[in-house]
């Protein structure tokens, strides 16, 4: 019960200080940031909006003929390991050094991959272990996770490691695309995880793997576009697997015209 009321009172705390703003005149925030200058990609967001899931599995992308394949992408890891800086840069190639996230905060973000386009909803969790209950909420449904560590805090690639524990029980093997990212190459002087650990530990669960500064914007849109286009294959291997089992369905139907004419 506590689990299922406290983005409720999330929700209800969002809505009445954007009442209180608009009284004011001021910018909307939106629930999850306390920086209003991030206002405009970001959507204020409560479980069950955007096509969140409230059962767990991957959800099915939705495209009417002529849009982008929808797919949603959550940021999983600890606290200032620079989850929002990474989407802020991606999303507006706009960088923060202090940039705290409250709850989960939401991002769009239109992919062209040349032969097909895609729009990723981008969900930026909060990393405290306060919110980490509440986290499981905002990862149920989702496509894609980014598993982000900072390569100077070990305790935070040990993190990374149990959010994957939690992501295999919601989802089955294969179910969803993964991506370990180690965050924060600038400082690599500092750095307590090596790149060949972070290798190890996502080739030994079949996960992508990239290093990233986002405060340099090194190998950010990178990350976000290999992740598409594992999305996008992987889809597109769905649809032809469903098209031959079609085709066999369609063979192996006779109409009943045919069926007496032959057996005279």
């Amino acid at each position: 019960m506590h689990l299922a009321l406290r983005p409720a009172c999330l929700w209800r705390e969002a809505k009445f200080s954007q009442a209180r703003r608009r009284e004011k005149g001021d910018r909307e925030l939106p629930c999850g940031t306390q920086n209003a200058q991030q206002s405009g990609s970001l959507e204020v967001s409560r479980p069950g909006e955007h096509g969140m899931a409230q059962v767990a599995g991957a959800s099915r992308p939705r495209a009417a003929p002529g849009q982008p394949f929808v797919f949603k992408l959550v940021l999983l890891g600890s606290g200032s390991v620079g989850k929002s800086s990474l989407a802020l840069r991606y999303v507006k190639n706009d960088f923060r050094s202090t940039l705290p996230t409250v709850g989960c905060a939401f991002f769009t973000k239109v992919v062209d991959l040349g032969a097909a386009s895609l729009k990723l909803e981008i969900w930026d969790t909060a990393g405290q272990e306060k919110y980490h209950s509440v986290c499981h909420l905002y990862f149920r449904g989702a496509n894609a996770v980014l598993l982000v560590y900072d390569i100077t805090r070990k305790d935070s690639f040990d993190m990374a490691q149990q959010w994957l524990k939690d992501l295999e029980k919601e989802f089955h093997p294969g179910e969803i695309v993964v991506m370990l990212v180690g965050n924060k190459t600038d400082l690599g002087e500092e750095r307590e995880v090596t790149i060949e650990e972070g290798k190890e530990f996502a080739e030994s669960k079949r996960l992508l793997f990239m290093e990233t500064s986002a405060r340099l914007n090194h190998q950010v849109t990178e990350v976000f576009s290999a992740v598409a286009r594992e999305l996008l294959q992987r889809e597109e291997r769905k649809e032809g697997q469903t098209q031959r089992r079609d085709a066999r369905l369609a063979l192996n139907e006779r109409p009943a015209g045919q069926a007496k004419c032959c057996a005279r």
